[in-house]
């Protein structure tokens, strides 16, 4: 179960960095890729299925949550944008 007050935990400040850009996205840790790469794609302006993240030499999935990748406050996730096939 979870403690409660779970639900109150203050959003992180994620980096997200290309070869020529970056931008800054505020996100709870708890959030899935998929919600994250939602949020990235209205940033940079590219399709989702466009998206590559990648944390700590890692290709992220879109399943799993922020939090499972040890992604917290202040660190920097890679971005590789597709060109669409």
């Amino acid at each position: 179960a979870e403690p409660s007050g779970a639900e109150a935990r203050p959003p992180i400040r994620v980096t997200v960095k290309t070869p020529k850009d970056k931008e800054e996205i505020v996100i709870c840790d708890r959030a899935s890729v998929k919600e994250f790469k939602e949020e990235i794609s209205r940033r940079f302006k590219a399709q989702q299925d466009q998206l590559v993240l990648i944390f700590a030499g890692k290709i992220l999935k879109d399943g799993d949550t922020l939090s499972q990748h040890g992604i917290k406050d202040g660190l920097t996730v890679h971005l590789v944008i597709k060109t669409p096939q």
